[in-house]
């Protein structure tokens, strides 16, 4: 289940029990009725014309170097010289002790340390937000979400959120919504062409 308790209070009168079974019964009743609730879909209008006003309105500014970000399974998969890159990600759930030395190797080389958020939770939501606290406490303030679900707990936590390729971006109308959303930048689809790529450049 993708829920958690923050609190219970029960009020019954003295004297009265109630079994086990029929406790759980309640439980599993409730989840129930939560995701189905959950599963709900919302109808959302698209608006070309609304979209092109806020392309407009939000134009941003470019360099000519693009940002060269790696992702590692583990510390001990980085390379000794990573000198070339501008950003590193590791996952999230990597111990304190880990992040801090991995943090002291990305300032020496002046490279921006960030962790990844999974790209399948399937109910690890609380667990996630816990280590992005351990994270954020380290020093860490990047995070790269490859899911839409993910990107309200990195950005809960403090940081500062990266689109990671399973956020499927192949068009500017979706990269201008994630960044209203607080997206910092993006990967882009690896469906796209590089010509395809750059017409989407073209269009924010």
């Amino acid at each position: 289940t993708p829920f958690y308790i923050n609190s219970i209070d029960v009020d019954i009168d003295k004297g009265l029990s109630l079994p086990i079974s029929e406790i759980n019964a309640l439980r599993r009743n409730s989840l129930d009725k939560l995701l189905k609730l959950r599963g709900i879909n919302t109808s959302i209008s698209f608006d070309k014309k609304i979209y092109d006003d806020i392309t407009l309105q939000n134009k941003r500014i470019y360099t000519n170097k693009p940002k060269l970000w790696a992702r590692f399974i583990d510390i001990n998969s980085i390379p000794e010289d990573i000198s070339c890159f501008d950003y590193i990600f590791i996952p999230a759930d990597t111990p304190e002790s880990i992040l801090k030395s991995f943090i002291q190797k990305c300032i020496k080389c002046s490279v921006v340390p960030g962790v990844e958020l999974p790209r399948a939770l399937f109910g690890l939501e609380y667990k996630y937000s816990e280590y992005l606290k351990t994270a954020y406490n380290a020093g860490i303030r990047d995070c790269m979400c490859g899911n839409i679900g993910a990107i309200p707990l990195a950005i809960k936590a403090g940081m500062r959120v990266h689109g990671g390729i399973g956020l499927n971006i192949t068009n500017g109308y979706s990269l201008d919504e994630y960044s209203l959303n607080e997206l910092k930048s993006a990967l882009l689809s690896f469906e796209l062409s590089l010509n395809n790529a750059n017409k989407i450049y073209n269009t924010i």
